[in-house]
C-alpha cells in the first residue's frame, strides 16, 4: 500500500546523489518544499476565517445577493469537508521535516572532512 509519507528510509537511501554533498543540496531542496507547505496551514485557516467573516457580513447587511451568499456557503462547506484530509497531511508533512532536519545532521557530519578549504 503507497503511504503519504516519505519515510526516513526513502530520505536515506532513495535520494540521488553518489556523495554526501549531492545527497545534501536534494534534501535541502525537499527540506525547502516541506517548510513551504508548513506555512500553508496557517494560510489556509486565515482564508476559511476570511470567508466565515464575509457571510457573515454579507448575511447581516442585507446587501447580499442570494447567489453570492449560496456560493460562499458552497465553498466554506467544501473547505470543512477537506479539513480531515488536510489536518493529516500538514501533521505527516511535520514529521517529514523533522526527519530531513535528521537527515542533514548525519550528512554534514560526514560532509564536512571532505569540504575544501576556503569554500563555505
Amino acid at each position: 500500500m503507497a503511504s503519504k509519507l516519505n519515510t526516513e528510509f526513502n530520505y536515506r537511501y532513495q535520494v540521488i546523489g553518489d556523495t554526501p554533498w549531492e545527497k545534501i543540496k536534494t534534501l535541502k531542496g525537499f527540506l525547502e518544499g516541506r517548510v513551504r507547505a508548513a506555512a500553508l496551514e496557517e494560510v489556509g485557516n486565515l482564508q476559511d476565517q476570511a470567508k466565515v467573516s464575509k457571510l457573515k457580513h454579507l448575511q447581516n447587511s442585507g446587501n447580499g445577493l442570494e447567489h453570492e451568499i449560496l456560493e460562499l456557503k458552497a465553498e466554506i462547506l467544501e473547505g470543512i469537508s477537506q479539513k480531515p484530509a488536510a489536518k493529516e497531511a500538514f501533521e505527516l508533512n511535520k514529521k517529514e521535516i523533522e526527519i530531513l532536519n535528521k537527515l542533514l545532521k548525519e550528512l554534514y557530519v560526514i560532509a564536512e572532512p571532505t569540504r575544501i578549504k576556503g569554500y563555505w
